[in-house]
């Protein structure tokens, strides 16, 4: 009788520890600033013990620009919402992407900047507690600009800010890092004037209590401007660095540690099209501790501004790209790439806001959930409204409904472009075409929002056009897909009228 006991007190506490996944797609608005230039950014995302923290910045209705924080439960559903806005007449500056961290008090830090009156910037950093009230602030005053963009807690309680430095006059900016104490006392800060002009986005700690660095620099590496990561030891002190790209300009760069001690790196490679179109891919690299190169890979389309914007371990050991880029419409969208430890694509989605017509989705941060799965911030604006904080929730295979249409795409190494896929119109109402370029015939699978397969069609190798004409759709949003060898190689998203 003891032996049934157990057997069913481990079986109930197995089931409190399931949790099932959990989707939403959401915008929270601020104020009503429909006529005001200014806008809401969800720039970081964190996941905590009863909700999610989402933290950015916007203008208010006096079109003054200032921090925003918002709190929502697991559903999506609002808690709170706070705006600072400082009182005098310059301005806060929200940082960039995950500017914002959770504290090991369970409050917040913001590593970012203010704007004084004559459009300086100087690093500041902003203390709330659990539920977004202010506790302290800090600004370091410097006859440089320096312009902060990220931080967070060291191993020391403390606080590192990375960004960007410059001669108050001057144009060409340096990597920067500002270390401080608890209480946000400056103990040191470092340039690293190794280049021409560089943006700092991402600081990670490394296990031997130093730091890596990550953004873009626009004067040395392959070309015109590269992704790069700095190694620095616990007092700043540069240990090696590294670029990536090749000769023209690319889009840096975003880090994460991985199990074996080395590093992942996503950054937007230049690359050339099949048709004969200049623009971007989503790639990979794989490095060691020291930063020597494992592997490198591109993902995706070659379109316009594809660049990774943040990365994410999952709770299953699994990693998670959030990439934005250009659609068909010069409007942007979200794709999430899911990969494993050795690089091997496992799902490839595209995000975007439930009110896709006319509307741009762009993502910012993204935060591993306790369901398994992820959450992605960002903005959401329409080409004639409002912009707004955008979150959306995913699952472990970024799908953000269940049981969505896997679309695994093929890594492809650097400049072997082996499709390009695109259609015309998009949007489109009675007819549209899809063009595609393949060696290898192969055939297109068109799936709805939950991944329902609704057409398929056969296609040759080389360049081939089909036609889906109004009666085989039914208004709405789609996936197609280029499928061969019982691969899936590209999919893209069209809309319907």
């Amino acid at each position: 009788m003891r032996r049934i006991a157990i057997i069913f007190l481990a079986f109930f506490l197995l089931q409190l520890t399931k949790v099932e996944a959990q989707y939403f797609n959401n915008k929270y608005q601020f104020e009503d600033t429909v006529n005001i230039v200014g806008y809401s950014f969800g720039l970081s995302a964190v996941a905590l013990s009863d909700g999610y923290f989402i933290g950015g910045g916007g203008r208010d209705s006096l079109n003054r620009r200032g921090i925003q924080l918002l709190k929502i439960d697991f559903s999506g559903n609002e808690i709170w919402k706070k705006m600072y806005v400082n009182p005098k007449d310059s301005f806060y500056f929200e940082g960039g992407n995950s500017g914002f961290i959770q504290t090991n008090d369970g409050g917040f830090a913001l590593g970012g900047s203010i704007v004084d009156t004559n459009s300086l910037y100087n690093a500041m950093l902003y203390r709330f507690d659990e539920n977004g009230d202010s506790l302290w602030f800090k600004s370091y005053p410097s006859a440089r600009e320096q312009t902060g963009f990220s931080c967070k807690q060291t191993t020391d309680g403390g606080y590192i800010i990375v960004g960007t430095d410059r001669p108050a006059t001057g144009t060409n900016r340096d990597a920067w890092v500002l270390k401080t104490d608890s209480l946000g006392n400056k103990e040191w800060e470092q340039t690293y004037p190794l280049w021409n002009d560089e943006l700092t986005y991402q600081v990670i700690l490394c296990s031997d209590k130093g730091y890596l660095l990550s953004g873009v620099t626009n004067s040395t590496g392959a070309g015109q401007a590269d992704a790069f990561i700095i190694k620095i030891d616990s007092l700043g002190n540069k240990k090696w660095q590294k670029t990536f790209g090749g000769t023209e300009n690319e889009r840096g760069g975003r880090v994460i540690k991985t199990a074996d001690g080395g590093y992942l790196v996503g950054y937007g490679r230049f690359q050339n099209n099949l048709f004969g179109t200049d623009k971007l891919q989503a790639t990979i690299a794989k490095i060691d501790s020291l930063g020597n190169t494992e592997w490198e890979k591109g993902f995706g389309a070659i379109i316009e501004q594809a660049s990774v914007q943040s990365i994410v371990k999952l709770n299953n050991g699994n990693y998670a790209f959030c990439i934005q880029q250009e659609d068909t419409n010069s409007r942007y969208e979200g794709k999430v790439l899911i990969i494993n430890e050795n690089g091997d694509s496992l799902n490839y989605v595209t995000i975007r806001y439930k009110d896709a017509i006319g509307t741009s989705s762009l993502p910012r941060s993204s935060a591993a959930t306790n369901d398994g799965g992820l959450i992605v911030s960002g903005a959401a604006n329409k080409s004639f409204g409002q912009r707004g904080f955008w979150v959306i929730k995913l699952d472990s295979m970024g799908c953000p409904a269940p049981n969505c249409f896997i679309t695994g795409i093929a890594e492809v190494e650097q400049n072997e472009n082996e499709i390009e896929m695109k259609n015309y119109p998009n949007p489109f109402d009675n007819t549209t075409t899809i063009e595609i370029y393949s060696e290898q015939a192969g055939k297109i699978m068109v799936a709805d929002l939950l991944g329902k397969v609704i057409l398929e069609k056969t296609v040759n190798s080389g360049r081939t056009i089909t036609t889906i004409n109004n009666e085989e759709l039914k208004s709405g949003t789609y996936f197609y897909s280029f499928v061969t060898e019982n691969r899936i190689v590209e999919t893209k998203k069209m809309v319907k009228f």
